[in-house]
């Protein structure tokens, strides 16, 4: 994936008063994302100027390991800066390895750069069910960390929360869980609708702060979805490590030309994919189903054919509730890198375990995922940083050749079905 350099900056700005409590005010400051950061540098840099040149003094600010491309800071440590200069702001984006893949970007006034938020609590980054690819039965919940929180609690409820202020549990909690990373993947699917918030915890437990604003996640099967997609982590979303199925572009469903419900969830095999079907996917009365399993089997030394014969069943599970499945075939893996960062053995015949199940799968009604990729005997850096979960560009390329199949196999299903009807009624 060729080096993406932050060069420009686009902030929004909303200025509020902290929360009711005596909790300091907080900014928050975003950029354009780096698809090839992992992480970013964040500085906060005096600027003066003499003689019409700008001279940048050193940090009174620097956070060297910001998650995504957004922080939080409190708002004291600009108020309380009495030195020469102008307070900007500059970021650099990490690579996998902890290496700089872009120089700072040139300084932009904190004036202009920081919104001053309303509540001293985590910010939710991302919105569901709203265009392409944003509608996923196992959400990810994705926010913004704030100062002096070791970790965070999420909580998910029936009902929007009674205390949208407050720092207790909300009486419609059906849920929660406890991260120290600034996300967590449900592990339970949401169907219907459910708000989530989140809030910073103490050493202790304690509240650090107030909670964050609730999101609502909509997934109704009274809306009629023509097309879902059931699979692992692949088809979940995520990648290079630090972006998860929230973080649109790295799920290939994103670039799809048409709306789908997705129904996969990471680290799921093919017998997962079984044992879930009637729960999950009937309950939305799809029409098609695009279908991508087996690489957990493969790469932890299950066999081709225990994969095939899952596929069969997912086959005629679909075709017993009227259901067309079109498999998506695997692409391929590095396990040097999956080693590297994960610490998990590949099975060393995975190639040619690979090759079998792709092999069947394009004797059946299939779209060839992996064909943009067939040059390459391991999955290269560029396109899986990690050596397992396909990155921005590769997500783009497998919705790409879905978007070209696609319509040629709903055509040609529909024009069977006619045929099928003309038969049988003369």
């Amino acid at each position: 994936m060729k080096r993406i350099f932050i060069s420009l900056f686009f902030f929004a700005f909303m200025w509020t008063a902290a929360g009711a409590d005596a909790s300091p005010e907080l900014l928050f400051v975003r950029w354009p994302a780096n698809p090839d950061a992992v992480w970013y540098s964040f500085r906060i840099v005096p600027v003066t100027q003499h003689f019409g040149r700008k001279e940048m003094r050193p940090p009174i600010y620097e956070d060297s390991h910001v998650f995504r491309d957004s922080v939080m800071i409190e708002k004291e440590i600009t108020d309380s800066y009495d030195g020469p200069g102008i307070l900007c702001c500059q970021v650099k984006a990490i690579g996998l390895d902890g290496q700089s893949i872009s120089a700072y970007s040139a300084p932009v006034p904190m004036e202009k750069a920081a919104q001053e938020m309303e509540r001293y609590a985590p910010k939710i980054r991302v919105k569901y069910h709203e265009q392409n690819g944003t509608v996923l039965l196992y959400p990810a919940y994705s926010f913004v960390k704030i100062p002096h929180a070791v970790s965070y609690e999420v909580e998910i409820t029936d009902e929007e929360p009674e205390n949208p202020d407050g720092c207790e549990p909300s009486v419609h909690r059906i849920s929660q869980g406890i991260v120290t990373i600034p996300e967590l993947f449900d592990e339970l699917p949401r169907q219907g609708t459910v708000w989530w918030r989140v809030r910073g915890l103490d050493e202790n437990g304690g509240p650090v702060g107030v909670w964050s604003e609730a999101e609502k996640v909509v997934n109704d099967p009274a809306e009629n979805w023509e097309t879902g997609i059931l699979g692992d982590s692949i088809s979940h979303g995520g990648g290079r490590m630090s972006y998860s199925p929230a973080d649109w572009p790295y799920n290939y469903a994103y670039y799809l030309d048409f709306p789908t419900i997705n129904m996969s969830r990471s680290g799921d095999k093919t017998d997962d994919l079984l044992r879930r079907f009637d729960a999950d996917v009937l309950p939305f009365h799809v029409r098609y189903l695009l279908i991508m399993g087996g690489t957990n089997n493969l790469r932890c030394g299950g066999t081709a054919e225990e994969v095939i014969s899952d596929l069969e069943a997912l086959q005629e599970k679909c075709r017993a509730n009227d259901i067309e499945p079109v498999l998506l075939t695997i692409p391929p893996i590095a396990p040097d890198r999956i080693w590297k960062y994960y610490q998990q053995p590949t099975a060393e015949n995975w190639k040619v375990e690979f090759d079998k199940v792709n092999g069947w799968i394009r004797t059946q009604t299939h779209i060839d995922t992996a064909a943009p990729f067939a040059m390459y005997e391991d999955m290269p850096e560029n396109l899986a940083a990690d050596g397992l979960h396909p990155d921005k560009e590769a997500k783009e390329k497998m919705g790409k050749i879905i978007n070209e199949k696609f319509p040629e196999i709903r055509k040609k299903i529909s024009e069977t079905k006619i045929q099928r009807e003309t038969h049988r009624h003369s």
